[in-house]
């Protein structure tokens, strides 16, 4: 039996506001930007990184195939 393979990164919806400070700073930015992260999804909708206008354009590049969570498909 092979083993499966590692699990794809997982999706930044469902996550607390520690969790996604957490996960900013993992990748190189500073603690705010979990709070400015935490406001885009739950309060704004975004429905992908390269929406959160407040990111660095060079950020959301790096960033464009993370999932979020939500689908990009609505009503």
């Amino acid at each position: 039996m092979e083993p499966a393979p590692p699990p794809g990164p997982v999706p930044l919806l469902g996550q607390s506001l520690a969790q996604l400070t957490a996960w900013v700073q993992e990748h190189g930015q500073l603690a705010y930007r979990g709070k400015q992260l935490h406001q885009w999804l739950y309060q704004q909708g975004a429905r992908s990184l390269s929406d959160i206008s407040v990111f660095s354009k060079t950020w959301r590049a790096q960033l464009a195939d993370y999932p979020i969570g939500r689908s990009q498909i609505h009503y």
